[in-house]
């Protein structure tokens, strides 16, 4: 996945990975607070927590 901070950048980033591998699928979205805390829900009650999601539901980012 490539989280807010990475998806400008994610041509080549893409093209990095498909030095080594295939992508079958790709997609952007963005995440809300509910579907951040699913998939982060392993880290709920930590400190870095709420700080992880706000970064998560920043802006976009890519699931590959």
């Amino acid at each position: 996945m490539l989280k807010p901070n990475a998806y400008m950048n994610f041509g080549k980033m893409i093209a990095l990975t498909e030095q080594q591998f295939t992508i079958a699928n790709l997609k952007m979205f963005q995440f809300d607070e509910e579907s951040a805390g699913q998939f982060y829900g392993e880290h709920k009650g930590k400190n870095f927590y709420p700080t992880l999601i706000g970064f998560m539901t920043s802006d976009y980012s890519v699931g590959m």
